[in-house]
């Protein structure tokens, strides 16, 4: 009796709870199932290996874009002794960074390979008056890396050449211009579709147009100044023809 009345209670009590769920897979999907399991194996470890490039990378980048900010600061604010050593640090840790990042991953590390092949031409235009060539970078790069560091740098220029036009230096804004200018000419033998570089193509059309303004509205202060003062036209005119004298080739691609 005992044993029918604890049966009749288990009945019951199942009464109340769901079917557990049963496998789908037939025996053929279970040994195909065992089949795979290597190769599912082997995919972990790829993706796990993929996050730990993933995770190498995001610091190395945001680490080696602060020092690229910081390079850039200190040439904006005329600090250039300090450059050099910024610029060693920083490249130390973009080749150990690139030393470590798998070959199919390289492409990951593009933004900071352009921030830092910017840094090294701003430094080298002050320097030299002129960019330097992809063949002479002491960083490797690929074309277009090279190219968009070239295109982000002329909005750096057009910047810098705001701030030197009040201070009415028109050598340094006429350099600036020049240097836009025959990067626009080159450009303009490209034939460029839509993406990375075709963007920044179109913010170099913009940092021209700045500096074409840049230019005209230096000239109306200048002639007003030079009508009030001969003797500042004259000297402003021997400014001038030296600028054009020492304005050399200033692109190299």
């Amino acid at each position: 009796v005992s044993t029918q009345s604890t049966g009749h209670k288990k009945s019951n009590q199942m009464a109340w709870l769901p079917v557990p769920p049963t496998c789908a897979l037939s025996a053929f999907g279970r040994s195909l199932e065992e089949q795979l399991g290597p190769d599912l194996v082997a995919m972990q470890k790829h993706l796990e290996r993929a996050d730990e490039v993933r995770d190498i990378v995001y610091k190395g980048v945001r680490s080696v874009g602060q020092s690229s900010a910081r390079i850039m600061f200190e040439i904006s604010i005329g600090n250039l002794q300090a450059v050099p050593m910024r610029i060693e640090e920083t490249m130390q840790s973009l080749q150990d960074l690139m030393s470590r990042v798998p070959a199919d991953s390289e492409h990951l590390l593009s933004s900071s390979i352009q921030a830092m092949i910017q840094c090294l031409m701003l430094h080298q235009w002050f320097r030299s008056g002129k960019l330097i060539p992809k063949s002479e970078s002491i960083l490797p790069c690929s074309d277009e890396d090279w190219l968009c560091a070239a295109l982000e740098l002329a909005q750096s220029v057009a910047r810098y050449s705001v701030g030197r036009a009040g201070e009415l230096d028109t050598r340094s804004v006429h350099l600036s211009r020049s240097l836009v200018v025959q990067l626009m000419e080159q450009m303009l033998m490209f034939d460029l579709r839509n993406g990375q570089l075709r963007r920044k193509y179109d913010g170099l059309k913009y940092a021209v147009r700045k500096l074409e303004n840049v230019t005209y509205e230096m000239s109306l202060v200048c002639n007003q100044t030079d009508s009030s003062d001969p003797d500042a036209k004259r000297r402003k005119l021997d400014k001038d023809n030296e600028t054009k004298i020492n304005d050399l080739s200033l692109i190299h691609i």
